[in-house]
């Protein structure tokens, strides 16, 4: 009797927390909002099985969940002109969003003239000193989804949440998701105070992509994430299938004001490439700092892995306002402040994006000016005021590649046009950077070096069923001050603790070791950092999995365990479309 009594008053008791249950009448965008507008916080929009035709955008602006009758019996077709479908926007900090069980796809009336960025949702939070609103998008199926044809660029954009996206089977051609942290930590704007924290790897504090499956309709490469929206974007990839398609982050520049990734997490995914004419990067990063481990990358149907991972800096070709070129001028980046050379322009020959300018004047030595401890020099033009980096000398000629890489122009260099060499060690933001000064202001303040630390990317565990990737693993690209065993340490064959990173049970770590190269533990799933010479600290031990969110389990974060809650509150908050049918 005691037992039922408990068993009964803990069921009251989930139910009385849980917020209450509103039906809609039907599965149509009016019938759904209506139910919405009588929604408060903590509230269940349930929709019924059937398929419904959207003209106009549903509106949500508290924190509340909405649940289909399942993948296969919600069907929700998209045929709204120049709006996406949902528009989430929550003013408060502990308020949680989800969105579950049912499949969103473009109506097959859906015109090339009605599609918007993002095409199926904009979804837009609030921060405050130690959180961001909750979000949880699972169980959803995104077939058709072209972009150009029945959406633009993105189906989704994400600002300012934590929570977890899981189960997801998404068909595009375009780009799924662009992921920012705008306003962490509930300062400034454009991502900036992100960059001004210091990582939070293995924590609530990011977004979590996982248990997915993301496929390209085209056989071509596209990709899943991006971090061109809101700005300092921290997420995690991770137990994904994907089919010709790739994670990628932009960095701070062709983005304007707004900042690149802040770091991410890329770990137990699988790629299978089939793309026969371009071929699959597993991963393309141009801006802070990543841990990628465990992922297994396929090829089939003549699709071939071009690399593991590239890392770019598109600021060393192009001058993205606000920030210009990160060529020995750039107002944020770290310069050397030395005119190593100067002189005027003898002759210029230029082949597609490769410039090579004469100064008849000059006897250096022969590849003198192509880097200084990997980092390059710069040829600025004085008379255009914008240069780049140099990739080779002979006694009097320079040559540099990507002039005008972003748009493929090149401004014209003239004879007679003077120059100077000058360099950029560090550029904001990035890859293998991470922590540093505040900026703030839409014309961002204060100029100057913004003191960014040393943050390395780290990649271990890689492995290949096909082809191996044709340029190596990692690919700093040609125009990037990217150095290996400083800004990204791979794994390497044989490791002696001198470089790259090792993995092993931990018993076989080397007792030496060189700062900043680092070593997984197979056995106790944690990378180890050399911090300073020979000394080895406990540096990532990866979040749970799944995310609490899915599991409704806590989590240690200090050692990665899932830890059993009171029973009202693993299901009160984050309830699953199985539990929900339990209990309702």
């Amino acid at each position: 009797m005691k037992k039922t009594l408990l068993l009964l008053f803990m069921t009251v008791s989930i139910l009385a927390n849980a917020g209450k249950i509103i039906t809609a009448v039907s599965c149509s965008e009016t019938d759904v909002q209506n139910a919405i507008n009588v929604a408060a916080d903590g509230d269940t929009v349930k929709i019924p099985a059937g398929t419904c035709t959207w003209t106009s955008s549903l509106s949500i602006n508290i924190g509340i969940s909405i649940i289909g009758a399942g993948s296969d019996s919600t069907i929700i077709l998209d045929d709204i002109n120049q709006n996406p479908m949902f528009k989430i926007s929550l003013s408060s900090a502990g308020e949680t969003f989800r969105l579950s069980g049912m499949s969103i796809q473009p109506s097959p009336s859906m015109t090339s003239s009605m599609v918007t960025q993002p095409g199926v949702a904009l979804i837009k939070g609030t921060c405050n000193s130690t959180t961001c609103s909750h979000i949880r998008l699972d169980n959803l199926n995104l077939p058709g989804w072209l972009s150009g044809t029945n959406f633009q660029g993105f189906l989704m954009y994400v600002d300012d949440f934590f929570g977890v996206m899981d189960h997801l089977n998404v068909s595009q051609n375009g780009e799924f998701v662009a992921i920012g942290q705008s306003t962490y930590g509930g300062v400034g704007d454009h991502g900036d105070n992100s960059w001004a924290q210091p990582d939070s790897y293995a924590t609530d504090n990011a977004l979590y992509i996982e248990s997915s499956t993301f496929t390209t309709p085209d056989g071509r490469q596209h990709a899943v994430t991006d971090a061109d929206f809101g700005g300092g974007g921290r997420f995690v990839f991770r137990f994904n299938n994907l089919i010709n398609s790739t994670i990628q982050t932009h960095g701070t520049e062709s983005t304007g004001r707004t900042r690149g990734a802040r770091h991410v997490e890329v770990y137990n995914n699988t790629l299978l490439c089939t793309d026969n004419s371009s071929g699959c990067d597993f991963a393309g990063l141009r801006s802070g700092t990543a841990l990628t481990f465990d992922n297994t990358l396929q090829t089939s149907g003549g699709g071939w892995i071009n690399h593991e991972m590239s890392l770019g800096n598109l600021r060393v070709v192009y001058p993205f306002p606000p920030w210009g070129m990160c060529d020995g001028q750039g107002s944020f980046d770290k310069n050397d402040g030395t005119v190593y050379d100067s002189g005027t322009v003898s002759a210029v020959s230029l082949s597609g994006q490769a410039l090579t300018i004469t100064d008849a004047g000059k006897s250096w030595t022969p590849g003198q000016w192509v880097n200084n401890n990997g980092d390059r020099y710069t040829w600025v033009n004085t008379t255009l005021g914008q240069g780049w980096q140099i990739t080779a000398n002979t006694s009097n000629t320079l040559s540099t590649q990507g002039c005008g890489g972003f748009n493929g122009i090149c401004p014209t260099t003239n004879p007679g046009d003077s120059y100077q060499i000058l360099r950029a060690s560090i550029c904001l933001d990035q890859t293998g950077r991470g922590q540093g000064v505040l900026l703030s202001g839409d014309t961002p303040t204060p100029t100057g070096w913004v003191n960014e630390a040393l943050d390395p990317i780290y990649e271990w565990g890689t492995s290949f069923g096909g082809n191996t990737p044709i340029w190596g693993w990692v690919a700093p690209g040609t125009q990037a001050n990217v150095i290996e065993n400083r800004d990204y340490y791979q794994q390497t064959s044989v490791f002696d603790g001198t470089s790259g990173v090792g993995q092993g049970f931990l018993s076989a770590r080397p007792t030496t070791c060189t700062d900043g190269v680092a070593y997984w533990g197979t056995d106790t799933k944690t990378l180890y950092k050399c911090t300073s010479t020979n000394t080895w600290t406990e540096y990532y031990t990866p979040y749970c999995y799944p995310h609490p969110l899915v599991s409704g389990i806590s989590c240690n974060v200090a050692t990665g365990v899932k830890t059993e809650p009171a029973v009202e509150n693993s299901f009160i908050i984050y309830p699953n479309p199985a539990q929900d049918k339990l209990f309702f």
